[in-house]
């Protein structure tokens, strides 16, 4: 989990050319919650990656692809990004997110399901939804940030 501007965002087709996705280049500003097997620190930069994205043919056609109820970070902007490690990369995906925007909070994401509420953060304030995430993160886990 960190805390990041995106600095840079570029879609991309598949080798087989069945699918799009997007990558983005996160400024770390915090770690929130790191693991064992990364380098994330702050002022450090990773790419990051989400299903979707807008490709240009070469025939100039421009495809749009998205995931139903899933946002694309946007560059310039900050969020708070809940990340997985890609399995054969050293890349991360993001599973979710919030932008933080005005000292106020807002999900990259819909509510897709009865389980998960991401909008129960919407329009909260940046510092009470930052101390409520460092209060679950330090209450879900023994091991420290990195």
């Amino acid at each position: 989990v960190v805390v990041g501007d995106v600095s840079d965002a570029r879609a991309y087709l598949t080798v087989d050319k069945d699918t799009v996705y997007s990558e983005f280049t996160v400024r770390i500003g915090e770690v929130l919650k790191g693991d064992n097997q990364s380098s994330l620190s702050q002022g450090g930069s990773i790419i990051t990656e989400r299903p979707g994205g807008r490709v240009r043919y070469s025939s100039g056609h421009i495809g749009r692809f998205s995931l139903t109820g899933w946002g694309m970070p946007q560059v310039g902007r900050q969020y708070v990004l809940f990340l997985t490690r890609n399995d054969q990369e050293a890349d991360y995906r993001i599973v979710t997110g919030y932008e933080l925007r005005g000292g106020r909070v807002f999900p990259l994401d819909a509510t897709t399901s009865s389980e998960t509420d991401f909008d129960a953060y919407i329009n909260m304030d940046k510092a009470s939804f930052l101390n409520r995430l460092h209060t679950a993160i330090a209450n879900s886990s023994p091991a420290r940030p990195q």
